[in-house]
């Protein structure tokens, strides 16, 4: 389960967090890939069921990189207006 978290930080550092954030979202799709990759043309014999579950696995990461692009998005969205 997700839960939004909200913190206060100066107007005027708002973009420097967001280019944290989307530094950390990189980071996580560089790794989520590379996981990827690795299931994808791993050797070893598994199972489909075994498959799917890595699958899964991926897909959440992937959903969990997306939702923080899409907080991405909307703080700065908020921060353009605001700047007016």
């Amino acid at each position: 389960m997700n839960v939004k978290i909200s913190y206060t930080v100066p107007f005027d550092s708002v973009p420097d967090t967001i280019t944290e954030l989307m530094r950390q979202s990189s980071n996580n799709l560089e790794t989520t890939g590379a996981k990827l990759k690795m299931n994808a043309f791993d050797e070893h014999e598994e199972t489909p069921l075994q498959k799917m579950k890595r699958i899964d696995e991926v897909r959440k990461e992937l959903s969990t990189i997306d939702l923080l692009l899409e907080d991405c998005y909307t703080i700065l969205a908020g921060y353009i207006v605001t700047g007016k």
